[in-house]
């Protein structure tokens, strides 16, 4: 896996549904506002790749505007979990914003059983497909 780049694989949810997951911004940060507050969100790129390494991630979501270093970082763990992941339609700022966290927030990770399902019901609500394999949970 030297200097091979990592732009999109087969890790990554909803490619084809950044509008969907535009209208349904609001439920999924809230959402992962919920999980935050229960102790199952890991946030930012350190802890993220450390509940990817302790296989604690669940699903990892990252803001649209992450710097490219760490988003080579993180797709580059990803892909050797074969964690899932979904790249919100949203800033950094409006991430961090949305969690309570001031400054930036590159990435958050789920780490307790059941909160994907609830951004997986919101997508399904939207009628949207989960992934290449239409799976409908995370393994």
């Amino acid at each position: 896996m030297k200097n091979e780049k990592i732009t999109v694989s087969e890790n990554l949810l909803y490619s084809d549904a950044q509008e969907k997951l535009k209208k349904n911004l609001e439920r999924i940060l809230g959402a992962l506002g919920l999980a935050m507050n229960a102790g199952g969100l890991a946030v930012g790129s350190e802890s993220v790749c450390m509940a990817i390494a302790r296989k604690k991630a669940r699903i990892v979501f990252l803001a649209e505007n992450i710097s490219k270093n760490s988003k080579e970082k993180l797709l580059s763990k990803l892909y050797a979990s074969e964690t899932k992941y979904i790249i919100l339609p949203c800033s950094m700022e409006m991430l961090a914003k949305r969690l309570g966290k001031s400054g930036l927030t590159s990435s958050a990770a789920l780490t307790k059983p059941g909160f994907e399902k609830i951004i997986f019901k919101y997508m399904a609500d939207a009628d949207t497909v989960k992934s290449k394999d239409h799976t409908t949970e995370v393994q």
